[in-house]
């Protein structure tokens, strides 16, 4: 029996949003530019620049064009983290918290990992073309996401990577190509 044409082409439609949702792994769009992570080693402050839906990448739901923990921000334990927060996004709301890493991302409310860690706690986000300025110490070392804070959007891959170390003596930035 012979499928008619319309039939194939829906199943694409219908099956094409989902495999551009899920990617498999970490992945993100070139080299990090430098400019994201400023460093000022004399009073211990990592000065971290996060723009949501800044490109196409993993249609649209990346942070820096990264998404699935694909850029990692390295600080050491004890540095105030202060974190520039844009909304790139034309329409649709997105914030930025750091959770404690899990796999998977979980999709609803998670603990801040750190005191005033995030740019609203409504989920709710903020407006495309909105920014917001972050200040908080990284007190405590481990692995964490910088996650959305707009509803499913971590779990969709709207996440990168914040590794504080006690081994470590200045911030650094570098990309994954994989995360397992």
């Amino acid at each position: 029996m012979r499928i008619p044409r319309w039939c194939s082409v829906a199943v694409v439609l219908a099956v094409l949003p989902i495999v551009a949702w899920h990617p498999a792994s970490a992945t993100g769009s070139g080299d990090p530019d430098p400019a994201w992570l400023q460093v000022d080693a004399q009073h211990k402050v990592a000065i971290i620049t996060v723009k949501a839906a800044m490109n196409g990448q993993n249609s649209g739901m990346n942070f820096n064009g990264y998404d699935h923990g694909g850029l990692v921000f390295t600080v050491p334990v004890g540095w105030m983290i202060d974190l520039e927060f844009l909304n790139n996004d034309k329409s649709q709301h997105h914030g930025v918290e750091a959770i404690a890493y899990t796999d998977p991302m979980p999709f609803g409310p998670a603990p801040l990992a750190f005191p005033k860690a995030a740019t609203d706690t409504a989920s709710e986000g903020l407006p495309p073309g909105s920014h917001a300025s972050l200040h908080f110490t990284a007190g405590a070392p481990g692995q964490y996401a910088f996650r959305c804070t707009t509803g499913g959007h971590g779990m969709l891959g709207m996440w990168i990577t914040l590794d504080v170390k006690a081994d470590v003596a200045e911030p650094t930035m570098a990309a994954r190509s994989a995360k397992s």
